[in-house]
C-alpha cells in the first residue's frame, strides 16, 4: 500500500513538473512573440525617418500582433477555470454557465459595435480630403506631409475654403518641424503670389528650383513669370533676375563639383 501511494505521489509530482515546464515554455514563446511584435513598431517609432507610404503599411504588422495578443487574452478570460464547491476541484472549460454566456455575448456585441462605428467613421474620412487631413493632423500634429497638404486646401485647391493666412500658418508649422524639408518652398511661392508679395514669391521660387522634388513645377512657373516681368523692360526686375540666375548657376556648379569629387573617391576606392 505504501509503495502504491509513493507511485501515485511520484506520478503527481512528475505531472506537476511537466505542467510547470509547459507553462514556462508557453510564457517564453509569448515573450518572444511580444518582442517580435514590438520590433514591428520600431520603423514608425520616430528613431528612423520613413515616408508616409512606408509607415502606413508597416502599421499592418503591429495590428496583427495586437489582434493576436488581444485574442489570447479573450480566450483565457472565456475559458478560465472556475472554482466549484462540489467534489470536483475544477469544472470543464466548456461548461460555461448561461449567465456567463449572456454576459460574454453582450460584451462581444458592444465591442463589435464599437469597431463597426470606428470603421465607418474612418471610411467616411477617406472620402473627403478635408476630413482625412483633419483627422491626420489630430492624430499626428507634427506630420510635415499633413501640414503641407492641408495648406494646399486653404490656398485655392478647394475654392470655397480659400484662407491664405491659414495656409501660410500650416506651411510654417511644416517648416518648423523640419527646416530641411524643401517641398514647402513651392507652396510658399504659391501663397505669396496670391497675396501679391512678389519679392517673397521670387525668393521662394528660387528655393523651389533648388529642391529636387519641386524643380519641374517651379521651372515652369519661373519661365512664365519672368517672361512677363522682363517683357516690360523693367531694369530693377532685370537686376533681380540676373542675381537669381547667378545664385542658381553657383548652386549648379557646386553640385557638379561635389558629384565629381564623389565620383573620384568611388573610383579610387574601387582601384
Amino acid at each position: 500500500k505504501f509503495g502504491r501511494q509513493q507511485q501515485t505521489t511520484n506520478a503527481l509530482n512528475s505531472e506537476k513538473q511537466l505542467t510547470q515546464q509547459h507553462d514556462r515554455i508557453q510564457r517564453l514563446l509569448l515573450l518572444l512573440a511580444f518582442f517580435a511584435w514590438f520590433a514591428t513598431l520600431f520603423p514608425i517609432a520616430g528613431f528612423l525617418k520613413v515616408g508616409t507610404f512606408v509607415a502606413d503599411r508597416l502599421v499592418v504588422a503591429s495590428t496583427f500582433g495586437t489582434c493576436i495578443f488581444a485574442g489570447r487574452l479573450i480566450a483565457i478570460w472565456l475559458t478560465a477555470d472556475e472554482d466549484d464547491d462540489s467534489n470536483n476541484q475544477h469544472q470543464s472549460n466548456l461548461a460555461i454557465q448561461p449567465k456567463t454566456i449572456i454576459k460574454h455575448t453582450f460584451l462581444l456585441y458592444l465591442f463589435t459595435n464599437h469597431l463597426a462605428k470606428q470603421t465607418h467613421q474612418r471610411s467616411s474620412e477617406w472620402m473627403d480630403e478635408y476630413s482625412l487631413l483633419t483627422s491626420s493632423l489630430k492624430a499626428c500634429p507634427r506630420s510635415i506631409k499633413s501640414n503641407l497638404e492641408a495648406s494646399k486646401l486653404f490656398s485655392g485647391l478647394v475654392p470655397q475654403m480659400l484662407d491664405l493666412d491659414k495656409a501660410l500658418s500650416l506651411i510654417e508649422n511644416a517648416q518648423s518641424i523640419d527646416p530641411t524639408y524643401c517641398d514647402v518652398h513651392m507652396q510658399y511661392a504659391h501663397v505669396y503670389f496670391q497675396q501679391e508679395k512678389l519679392l517673397s514669391f521670387e525668393q521662394e521660387l528660387v528655393e523651389a528650383l533648388l529642391c529636387p522634388f519641386t524643380m519641374g513645377q517651379a521651372m515652369t512657373n519661373w519661365n512664365r513669370y519672368w517672361q512677363v516681368m522682363l517683357s516690360g523692360g523693367d531694369s530693377v526686375a532685370s537686376e533681380r533676375y540676373t542675381k537669381y540666375m547667378e545664385r542658381l548657376q553657383g548652386e549648379i556648379d557646386k553640385a557638379a563639383k561635389d558629384d565629381a569629387n564623389k565620383a573620384r573617391k568611388e573610383s579610387a576606392r574601387d582601384e
